[in-house]
């Protein structure tokens, strides 16, 4: 008898992720066997791997869907920081957000939360005190 691995949700939708970016298509029910969860789940790791920004496509063949990154962005390195260039770039977004309707403010809001959620506790209470310096000047 097979013993089936149980995934925490960070660890299976990595694994999906790496999944999608090693075949050239995969269906849901092949999904929901490989990583021991429902279809339900599935779609639910999907959405949220398109909500973190994966350009995740469908295609149909045959009236099977097939799930997949889109194929351009197997192409782009991932962009790496050192813990300093993150607290650099996360202090600045005041500079670089500005209060008026940029057309990627949105884009740029989510960016910083993503960098929020990267960086320890203790160095975003740094951040909050030297802005608070700053502004009092």
């Amino acid at each position: 008898m097979a013993i089936k691995k149980t995934y925490s949700q960070a660890a299976r939708v990595q694994g999906i992720l790496r999944t999608l970016g090693a075949r050239h298509g995969i269906t849901i029910s092949e999904l929901a066997e490989e990583f021991g969860v429902t279809k339900r789940t599935l779609y639910r790791d999907l959405n949220t791997l398109e909500d973190s920004g994966y350009p995740l496509c469908s295609e149909i063949i045959e009236g099977t869907t097939y799930w997949k990154l889109e194929p351009s962005f197997k192409k782009v390195p991932p962009v790496t920081f050192t813990l300093n260039e993150l607290m650099a770039l996360y202090f600045s977004r005041k500079l670089i957000v500005s209060p008026g309707g940029s057309p990627f403010r949105s884009e740029l809001e989510s960016t910083f939360k993503k960098i929020e959620s990267a960086l320890p506790g203790k160095h975003l209470n740094i951040g909050t005190n030297a802005e608070k310096i700053i502004a009092a000047g």
